[in-house]
């Protein structure tokens, strides 16, 4: 079996924007399959310095992600996705530099939380909160609960034709849900 987690790191090294997206599409369709470990893989790609990433790469990374983690069962892909997730903090210890873009790598956990507050029903909330607050690491935890309340609150502050209430909803689940 191809290895593509590291066909598509390479492809980001080289600035290959066809073979990134060639393995996106194969996910995307089904033709391609990461492996459940690669959850965590994905993840790590933001922490990262590849010469150029486009904002069009981020977005579809953080799909195949959730992409895989929906083909291998939400729980199983949740506890790695939060796997992933400390990764990124951890990087966030020590480079506290942003990237061109001006995002920082509080950005890439907020884009992960929030893509998946979007896509994902209510129920699946409370299990994302629950597995949360099963991780070992307080300050992850105590990181996820900073990035959610303030997501939620600048979300909140946005003019009511552009709330979107069934997100605050969710948000509000999954925030009650991570416990220290």
């Amino acid at each position: 079996m191809k290895n593509y987690i590291n066909e598509l790191y390479k492809s980001l090294e080289e600035l290959d924007f066809e073979k990134f997206d060639e393995i996106y599409e194969g996910i995307r369709e089904g033709e391609i399959i990461f492996d459940i470990q690669n959850i965590v893989s994905l993840c790590k790609i933001f922490t990262c310095k590849f010469k150029d990433m486009e904002p069009h790469q981020e977005i579809k990374t953080y799909s195949m992600t959730f992409l895989t983690i929906d083909r291998y069962g939400l729980e199983n892909g949740l506890k790695l996705l939060i796997e992933g997730l400390d990764e990124i903090y951890k990087k966030s210890l020590v480079d506290t530099q942003v990237n061109k873009l001006d995002f920082d790598y509080d950005d890439y956990i907020d884009e992960y939380i929030g893509m998946f507050v979007n896509s994902y029903e209510e129920g699946d909330m409370i299990l994302f909160g629950q597995l949360i607050s099963a991780y070992p690491s307080e300050k992850l935890k105590m990181k996820l609960l900073e990035l959610l309340k303030k997501d939620l609150k600048e979300y909140g502050e946005q003019e009511q034709r552009y709330i979107n209430k069934e997100y605050l909803k969710k948000g509000e689940i999954l925030l009650e849900n991570i416990k220290l």
